[in-house]
């Protein structure tokens, strides 16, 4: 989808069309229960990732409220293609505040640990920087989260500020998605098997 932003009702139009065709496509994708070497390079660069998050979810039973209890026994390439991608998600959307408030610390940490793997040291650099602050404001950040309304989470931007790393985030202009697919290829064997059984 090339034009998010349209400006016409013509463009509005489009957009819908595209919207709606990439919806079709997500909702018709294809899940593979088996992986191999053969499978995954026959799987365009632009479908791989949700090819692997698919399968995760396979593996775990759908169970993503457990994400970060059952997730990473599954392998550290799993681990890491999973909290990596949502860490790009959630921070493109709403910051590490989002992040934390929505996945918790041990889904950070696990961030961390994938970014170590993938030798992404600039961005475990931010991910560490993004800790110490929650780790300073963890006492207001429990109360959000006790609060429990979508008024007390919005509110929290104003007195807890992950701008910086927020900003370095952004700054990084980091291409994570073709270094997940280029961690994937390169190390294949880590993501084969099957999904059952």
């Amino acid at each position: 989808m090339e034009n998010l932003n349209p400006s016409s009702d013509s463009d509005f139009a489009e957009f819908e069309q595209e919207a709606e065709k990439w919806l079709g496509d997500f909702k018709n994708r294809k899940i593979y229960t088996e992986l191999s070497c053969e499978i995954i390079e026959t799987i365009p660069d632009d479908k791989l990732q949700q090819v692997i998050l698919d399968f995760i979810g396979l593996k775990i039973g759908q169970d993503w409220e457990n994400d970060v209890k059952r997730v990473p026994p599954l392998g550290p390439g799993f681990s890491a293609v999973y909290f990596l991608s949502g860490l790009e998600i959630e921070v493109n959307n709403g910051g590490f505040n989002q992040f934390f408030y929505n996945r918790g610390r041990a889904a950070v940490l696990r961030a961390k640990d994938g970014a170590d793997l993938l030798g992404l040291s600039a961005l475990a650099a931010v991910i560490s920087g993004a800790l110490q602050i929650e780790e300073k404001e963890s006492d207001k950040m429990a109360k959000v989260k006790e609060a429990g309304s979508i008024e007390a989470y919005f509110e929290s931007y104003e007195h807890i500020s992950f701008e910086t790393v927020d900003d370095e985030f952004m700054s990084l202009e980091l291409g994570l998605d073709k270094a997940i697919v280029s961690f994937i290829r390169d190390y294949y064997i880590h993501f084969e098997g099957r999904a059952h059984g």
